[in-house]
């Protein structure tokens, strides 16, 4: 992998940029045992659905992306920026936008892209079009995040909560992972393709690099709250008024023996 080319030299240094695309690794994995699970026909489906979409419609689903990913992080920093101007000016230096280094960010970065191309491929590209077509709409999204969250909730760590907290962490886990799947679901069934998911799941991803420490009780769902008010307005605003379900065909395991 090119980005192990990239790794920081001593010990600490190749642990941490490891532990950053440790994501990056097990998503690939996930993408060839789901390749290989559903064979040529379906690998056939895949790139049927990773068709570039109108440039129009992938414009737009970039800029939902940076607003729905970056717009709380910019406000803090405004914020941030003014109080700096009008109070410590010429005490203090400018507040950051971000506290991560250049070199953190970048593996970072590298990784989470990895995950948002593995991922969509496999969620989006062959698990929910299965799931839409069988269950409908609603009931394939629900389904499909699950799946996702289920998939996911193993990267999430909840050793520091107390057990009514954990409760809520977990309910904003799964809440979030439903939120993400409308809203992608919505960029999948407007396009038919996978291309837009991918770009959405990317940016919002990227925006979590960017640390946000606001302070209000519960500003640690400020991201996820936004993400499922913007998910709502786009259905209300841009509703679906086309069921795209591309058929994902398996190579037959057993198949018939030639006469």
């Amino acid at each position: 992998m090119f980005g192990i080319w990239l790794l920081p030299h001593g010990p600490s240094g190749t642990y941490d940029a490891l532990f950053s695309l440790s994501g990056a690794v097990q998503a690939l994995f996930l993408l060839l045992v789901a390749l290989l699970i559903v064979g040529s026909a379906g690998l056939k489906s895949v790139r049927e659905v990773l068709q570039i979409p109108k440039p129009r419609f992938l414009g737009w689903t970039c800029g939902i992306g940076v607003v729905l990913g970056f717009l709380i992080p910019t406000l803090q920093y405004l914020y941030e920026r003014a109080h700096w101007a009008a109070f410590d000016f010429g005490r203090t230096g400018p507040p950051q936008f971000s506290a991560v280094t250049f070199h953190d960010s970048w593996l970072t970065a590298f990784g989470l892209i990895v995950i948002a191309i593995c991922e969509e491929i496999v969620i989006r590209g062959l698990l929910q079009p299965k799931l839409l077509d069988r269950f409908g709409m609603h009931r394939g999204i629900v389904f499909t995040a699950a799946i996702w969250g289920t998939y996911e909730f193993h990267l999430r760590t909840f050793a520091r909560y107390s057990i009514p907290d954990l409760l809520i962490a977990i309910g904003v886990f799964f809440g979030t992972h439903l939120a993400l799947s409308y809203l992608y679901a919505w960029a999948y069934l407007k396009s038919g393709s996978i291309v837009p998911t991918i770009v959405l799941h990317a940016i919002l991803s990227l925006s979590t690099i960017f640390k946000v420490e606001l302070d209000f009780p519960g500003a640690e769902y400020a991201r996820p709250f936004l993400w499922a008010v913007g998910t709502l307005v786009l259905f209300h605003v841009w509703p679906v008024d086309r069921r795209i379900v591309p058929p994902i065909e398996m190579t037959d395991a057993n198949p018939s023996p030639a006469s």
